[in-house]
């Protein structure tokens, strides 16, 4: 994983991101949360008043359908591409749309994993 220098994170935030970021079995809290909760990038957390302390960034919406604080971008038509059917029946090959998803590609659903 490789994260821009743009994102002008620091050393702590860069290492829990990968360390978050990779295999399940590799993954930071695979031995329990406390793996989390003891990283560098948390240090002087007090977790026992976590719920107590206010946030120290509360933004002002104007109402529960208000988007304002999310970035604007152009919609993209979704990609089809083109498939050929078969073309042993005399006739030129049809072509066939499909969408191809770009939101998750790679991704597979696994119920079993999921339930």
């Amino acid at each position: 994983m490789t994260i821009p220098d743009e994102a002008k994170l620091s050393n702590d935030a860069h290492d829990i991101l990968k360390k978050l970021l990779c295999d399940a079995e590799n993954r930071l809290g695979a031995g329990g949360v406390h793996e989390i909760k003891a990283h560098p990038f948390f240090k002087g957390l007090d977790w026992k008043n976590i719920r107590n302390q206010k946030a120290s960034f509360t933004p002002q919406i104007k109402d529960e359908e208000d988007c304002s604080r999310f970035d604007d971008f152009e919609e993209e038509e979704p990609f089809y591409p083109q498939e050929e059917s078969s073309a042993g029946h005399g006739s030129a090959a049809k072509k066939k749309k499909k969408r191809q998803e770009i939101n998750f590609p790679g991704y597979t659903y696994k119920k079993e994993v999921e339930d």
